[in-house]
């Protein structure tokens, strides 16, 4: 159901946009439904509230991913590391690449 989640996310964003994990949630929804531009855009507003959220990091980089946007999932699994050097998913993932 993630055509009903992003009407939902975007509903509870217009009452108040300075929710982050909203923004997080819209961009899972989207990119469960391979909309990778609409979701990244989701993480980058995010990150702008929230600019030290390791979370918000990992989800962009792997939409970068799966958009094909390797070296910028790169950077943002890095980034993630950066801010958590413990974040097991990161370091697996970039492991992998």
């Amino acid at each position: 159901m993630p055509g009903e989640a992003v009407q939902a996310f975007e509903g509870a964003l217009k009452i108040n946009p300075q929710m982050v994990h909203v923004y997080n949630r819209l961009g899972i929804a989207y990119r469960k439904q391979g909309k990778f531009k609409e979701a990244i855009e989701q993480y980058k507003r995010a990150l702008r509230i929230a600019p030290n959220d390791e979370n918000l990091y990992y989800n962009l980089g792997r939409a970068l991913l799966e958009a094909a946007m390797r070296e910028d999932a790169l950077k943002a699994f890095r980034d993630a590391l950066k801010i958590n050097p413990q974040f097991s998913e990161a370091k697996e993932i970039l492991a992998t690449l």
